[in-house]
């Protein structure tokens, strides 16, 4: 008889010796016997990382005991922890890696991690793999199940945002010693082909602007942060009406919503600003979220980016538009529209928040646009 394996964390004392205690029954004293075993949650030096190294622990205990295990066995090596996670299948492996992650990345990428562990799952379950240990799973059957993912209809950017999570969690497998060589190792992204950013046509946009504007206002103005400050779904369901200065015609893009993690501003256009203005948005709490419920402000989070996509798509349906043009594609064609008025890729770099001119001509070149301006327009003759 024992008692459950219990997390010992001192009210998350980081200066304190964790543990994880049980009580067992001990028939020649005829009473129950305290146990205490820390194996590697001490070496971690955030209360996140604790939590998650305690829990596993814990449970791995939990899982030993029900197994049949007795203390008069001898308790696991504390400087050892695989006597403990060897019964971990590959699987609650990378739960237990996510739910460390989770200190150190954005909740949207935490919620990425989380959709490729629950693919992966689900091939390792349709291929009779639920239960293989994390030392099990070979180059060989990598390669295999990104196979299965491009058979489905994975593009290059998803294969490729696909291997380097992967990559990295198993990474993390390496780096506790739960196995030596990681088995995604040599497998090459996916050459992405240059052109897959395709914006609106003139038409399009007018056509499209017209219905959402009459019918859906407040996706409307969603769109429109896209269109001209070039801002992704996740960045503008983050913003927050103190985030928008009308006065400096600029918007703060926070560190927590920013993909490359750094605290910038982007310019508002002269067309934009006069449609802000007309909204009235002081009139709201500084701290109310731009796009709440039904995309109206509000005080808390309520919108997910897939949404606003599947909302924004029954419009394109409507209007027949094809279905290579996504919601992006209102970014796209800000940008068309920007350089064809201001030639300026330097201008386009700031906007786009780019690191270097090298990525924004890139992405010029993959929208058609020509950065060579004055040889396009030199007048020479033969």
């Amino acid at each position: 008889m024992y008692s459950k394996p219990k997390l010992y964390h001192f009210k998350y004392n980081l200066n304190k010796k964790w543990f994880v205690g049980f009580r067992y029954y001990d028939n020649e004293l005829n009473a129950y016997k305290q146990y205490q075993l820390r194996g590697d949650i001490n070496k971690f030096s955030t209360k996140a990382e604790r939590i998650a190294e305690g829990n596993a622990l814990k449970s791995a205990l939990s899982d030993l005991l029900q197994l049949g295990w007795t203390p008069s066995k001898g308790l696991p090596e504390s400087s050892d922890d695989k006597k403990i996670s060897s019964n971990k299948t590959l699987i609650e492996s990378l739960k237990y890696l996510i739910e460390i992650r989770k200190s150190h990345v954005k909740p949207e990428s935490t919620r990425t991690y989380i959709d490729v562990q629950k693919v992966f799952e689900g091939w390792l379950k349709s291929e009779g793999l639920l239960n293989i240990k994390p030392d099990q799973f070979t180059n060989e059957l990598a390669r295999k199940y990104l196979d299965s993912r491009l058979a489905s209809g994975y593009g290059a950017s998803t294969h490729n945002k696909h291997l380097s999570m992967l990559i990295t969690l198993f990474n993390l497998l390496i780096e506790r010693k739960h196995i030596t060589e990681n088995p995604f190792k040599g497998i090459k992204p996916l050459r992405r082909d240059i052109g897959k950013n395709i914006a609106f046509t003139t038409t399009e946009r007018t056509a499209l602007a017209k219905k959402l504007k009459a019918e859906n206002p407040q996706l409307f103005l969603f769109v429109q942060f896209m269109y001209y400050c070039y801002l992704r779904r996740t960045e503008i369901l983050n913003l927050k009406i103190h985030d928008i200065s009308l006065a400096s015609r600029t918007i703060l893009i926070t560190y927590g919503s920013a993909k490359n993690r750094k605290q910038e501003a982007v310019s508002i256009p002269k067309e934009f600003l006069v449609f802000l203005k007309s909204l009235n948005l002081e009139k709201y709490p500084h701290g109310f979220y731009v796009f709440s419920r039904n995309l109206l402000p509000g005080e808390t989070k309520r919108m997910k980016a897939d949404a606003i996509t599947h909302m924004h798509k029954e419009f394109l349906k409507a209007l027949k538009i094809d279905s290579s043009k996504t919601l992006y594609s209102w970014k796209h064609s800000g940008v068309v529209e920007l350089y064809k008025e201001i030639k300026d890729p330097y201008a386009l770099m700031r906007q786009l928040r780019h690191y270097d001119l090298a990525t924004t001509m890139i992405y010029l070149k993959s929208l058609g646009l020509s950065s060579n301006t004055p040889v396009l327009e030199a007048d020479i003759k033969i």
